[in-house]
């Protein structure tokens, strides 16, 4: 198991415990964060549901975590394997477990969905009044997901693509073909 974890299970002292009302008030400082909040708000539901959780149980939720087999946590706790599975399916057991994979997964930060997602809601909130801020983060999106190629103007790896659409019915014409730039040297292709 993840040492901090281990420490944020086995000793909580809540900081409104520990420190003066002036500190816990200052809006700046990395504790009153948001985020710091939500995750001392999970230690602090870990740590008072283990109080209430006989040892052995509080123990066996602990080495579930580490995907352990069930023999090996049997041998750790001096108990036998049928046990270890009767006790696994225990609701306090499964709310103890759950709670730590919690922890830990705010522990561990956002995971690519999760900024995958926040990047789409970018995306769609600045979508009518900042769509450069939209596009740029459809970009991000595309490059998380490996669908991301670096922007040419002439396609993904510099040929150009002519679609033929009934040429009799729709002649080409001189706004049907790319101007002359550095980028694409091209010439008429209609002389």
């Amino acid at each position: 198991m993840n040492k901090e974890l281990q420490n944020y299970v086995d000793e909580w002292i809540s900081p409104e415990d520990a420190l003066p009302s002036e500190f816990l008030l200052n809006e700046h400082h990395p504790a009153n964060d948001q985020y710091e909040v939500n995750l001392r708000a999970v230690q602090q539901k870990i740590f008072a549901f283990g109080r209430l959780m006989k040892p052995k149980k509080l123990e066996l939720a602990r080495l579930l975590r580490l995907n352990l087999s069930t023999k090996a946590v049997a041998k750790r706790l001096n108990t036998t394997p049928t046990t270890i599975y009767k006790w696994s399916k225990e609701p306090e057991v499964i709310r103890m477990v759950t709670l730590m994979d919690h922890l830990q997964h705010g522990l561990d930060g956002p995971n690519l969905d999760h900024r995958v997602g926040i990047l789409y809601r970018i995306a769609l909130d600045n979508e009518e009044k900042r769509p450069n801020v939209s596009v740029a983060a459809l970009q991000e999106i595309n490059k998380m997901k490996g669908a991301y190629q670096a922007s040419n103007p002439l396609g993904g790896n510099g040929n150009v693509y002519n679609i033929q659409i009934n040429g009799e019915l729709l002649p080409r014409t001189g706004l049907d073909t790319l101007p002359v730039t550095y980028e694409n040297p091209q010439q008429d292709q209609f002389d």
